[in-house]
């Protein structure tokens, strides 16, 4: 999908840290001080074309994706462990299911306060999950 909107939302608006992201998480809302922090790496539109290349390839890469999703055969019976914000308004609850039925060894962390960003909102939660899972 080609669109002269998006490089212009991205480049000239700091689209993604200044609209989305404060609107991606759950009940715990990102601080200003930390939202400066995702902002400051793209202080001027020389800067963000990383982040209109990464927006671009969640736009034209589906088939790409799709494909990585089908040869999922040869690591979806390694321990897997899903930490997954209920309140993600980007990925939805209903994807969490998909991955379940991908991954037959994997265990789920429901954070139902969480958005799309568990490891800002919940890091002790996320360390102490993710040290559990290499433990094993």
């Amino acid at each position: 999908m080609k669109s002269p909107l998006l490089p212009f939302l991205y480049r000239y608006l700091n689209f993604s840290p200044k609209f989305i992201l404060p609107k991606s998480f759950g009940d715990h809302k990102i601080s200003k001080q930390l939202l400066k922090q995702y902002t400051k790496p793209f202080a001027d539109k020389t800067q963000r074309n990383g982040a209109l290349a990464f927006a671009k390839s969640l736009l034209n890469d589906q088939d790409w994706f799709e494909e990585l999703w089908n040869k999922r055969q040869s690591i979806s019976n390694k321990p897997t462990l899903f930490i997954w914000g209920m309140k993600d308004p980007i990925i939805k609850p209903h994807y969490l299911d998909k991955f379940h039925r991908g991954f037959t060894n994997s265990a789920t962390v429901k954070l139902e306060t969480s958005g799309h960003f568990p490891q800002e909102e919940h890091p002790e939660t996320l360390a102490k999950e993710i040290i559990d899972l290499l433990k094993q």
